[in-house]
């Protein structure tokens, strides 16, 4: 095997091709028994995709209806969008001024599906939904979980113990 041209790839003495950088690299094989014999191939290495997460919507939990951001009571549903790219997703967390509200974990059958989802148009996209009470209160000291007023909601996935942060306002 040859070095290939462009540097895309590299080629060892074995044979044994390594992506090293997005783009394409021509590979050309030549028999060492036979000079003459020799085979080209075209690859195409493509740049890392990274994951992605976003919230999608906030809704009411018994109807489905968009909330205003600006006044959100009750059970709500947060769904996120979640792209994991070329790394596994295990987990997803909604979060009210940075504490958890909702987790999800997911199985690496779950990120491959979204994975699958977000570069297939024809797949149907997996919806996350995470619920959140934000009536909560503790109920021995009546102590609420959420004060009236301006919040900061935002989503976040564990991808490898790395996490993928993104922020919502609003006000619960």
């Amino acid at each position: 095997a040859s070095e290939p041209s462009g540097a895309a790839a590299t080629v060892d003495v074995n044979g044994k091709v390594t992506a090293v950088a997005a783009g394409n690299a021509t590979i050309t094989a030549t028999s060492a028994a036979d000079a003459g014999a020799k085979a080209t191939a075209l690859i195409t290495v493509r740049a890392f995709q990274a994951a992605q997460i976003s919230i999608q919507k906030i809704t009411t939990s018994s109807t489905q209806t968009p909330v205003n951001p600006n006044n959100i009571q009750g059970q709500i549903d947060v769904t996120l969008n979640v792209d994991p790219g070329d790394q596994t997703v295990t987990k997803v967390e909604v979060l009210v001024d940075g504490n958890v509200a909702c987790s999800k974990d997911l199985s690496l059958q779950d990120s491959r599906e979204l994975s699958l989802a977000a570069v297939f148009a024809e797949v149907q996209a997996v919806d996350i939904v995470c619920s959140i009470n934000t009536a909560a209160f503790n109920a021995t000291t009546g102590a609420v979980t959420y004060a009236n007023g301006s919040h900061q909601l935002s989503a976040r996935a564990t991808i490898g113990g790395k996490l993928v942060p993104v922020l919502c306002g609003a006000a619960l």
